[in-house]
């Protein structure tokens, strides 16, 4: 009967350790997403920020005829 205790304390044991690992994989998958993301809305607001410098540009251009 102990060998059954014993056993089922250690899929236990195992069960945790891997929600445990799970977990952690969550979090840095989840961080490393928010940084991507981050990444992302920089890029998008250099190339709004690009656009709106090439059409001023392009309204210089007109302007002075070149």
């Amino acid at each position: 009967m102990l060998s059954k205790v014993e056993d089922v304390e250690s899929v236990i044991k195992d069960n945790s350790k891997k929600s445990t690992e799970s977990t952690k994989y969550i979090r840095e998958v989840a961080s490393s997403s928010e940084e991507q993301l981050s990444s992302i809305q920089d890029i998008t607001t250099l190339i709004e920020e690009t656009a709106l410098l090439a059409g001023e540009l392009s309204g210089l251009l007109k302007r002075f005829k070149l």
